[in-house]
């Protein structure tokens, strides 16, 4: 277990970097939002945008850090550690989910100080419009946003299994297995969703049905690591 938090919080500090920029660029945004922006649409728009952005950083951040450690001939330090290798690939995609958490957190806190100062009618209104409650926009939105997360992370994971699972053209094995894993979720959505349909609304079955799907691909990158990746 101890090794497990060391090498959690090597990856946190590993990601540290553009993690602080992308929070403190959060942050001046929503102050320009706060302070200069009175529409409610647009300081929406503008607020929400690092939502949306960590979406797409997230999947980048966690490819780097594999792509970064056989760059830098760090790979031989971690194998040899007295751990399997698949708990080092857990340690990252535990440290890069921790992160975007975070990330979440912030930018989803500026969003609900934008909702929160608005006039009341504007927000009523803007929801009235939707056919929404407030509970209802912040739960759907925090699980769509946890959830893709979490595909897109298992998705990593097993394309950059396969990735150092072939000895050449790696580059194009990475690009296949994104699609395939792509195509798969997409393929198997349907019958998953509507199987969950008589005991969840659809968009608490969608969610759930993603992020059982970012486990089996984060288990399938765990057993190729664990079994076909060599140094």
């Amino acid at each position: 277990m101890k090794i497990f938090i060391a090498l959690y919080l090597k990856e946190l500090k590993d990601a540290r970097n553009l993690s602080c920029i992308l929070a403190i660029g959060t942050l001046v945004l929503q102050g320009w939002v706060l302070l200069s922006v009175e529409t409610l649409m647009i300081a929406l728009f503008f607020s929400s945008l690092p939502l949306w952005a960590i979406m797409f950083v997230l999947p980048f951040l966690l490819a780097s850090s594999f792509t970064g450690e056989w760059r830098g001939n760090t790979t031989y330090l971690l194998f040899a550690l007295p751990v399997r290798a698949a708990v080092v690939c857990l340690c990252k995609f535990a440290a890069i989910f921790s992160v975007g958490l975070m990330l979440f957190s912030v930018s989803g806190t500026g969003v609900y100080t934008v909702v929160a100062r608005a006039p009341e009618e504007d927000v009523s209104q803007l929801l009235g419009f939707f056919g929404v409650t407030p509970g209802a926009v912040s739960a759907y939105t925090a699980g769509f946003l946890g959830s893709y997360a979490f595909l897109s992370l298992g998705i990593v994971s097993a394309a950059e299994g396969a990735r150092y699972t072939a000895p050449r053209l790696r580059g194009l094995v990475t690009a296949a297995s994104f699609v395939m894993c792509a195509i798969i979720y997409l393929t198997m959505a349907g019958y998953f969703v509507n199987g969950l349909l008589g005991s969840l609304p659809t968009g608490p079955a969608l969610m759930a049905y993603t992020v059982f799907s970012g486990l089996v691909f984060l288990l399938i990158g765990l057993f190729l690591f664990e079994k076909f990746v060599e140094i």
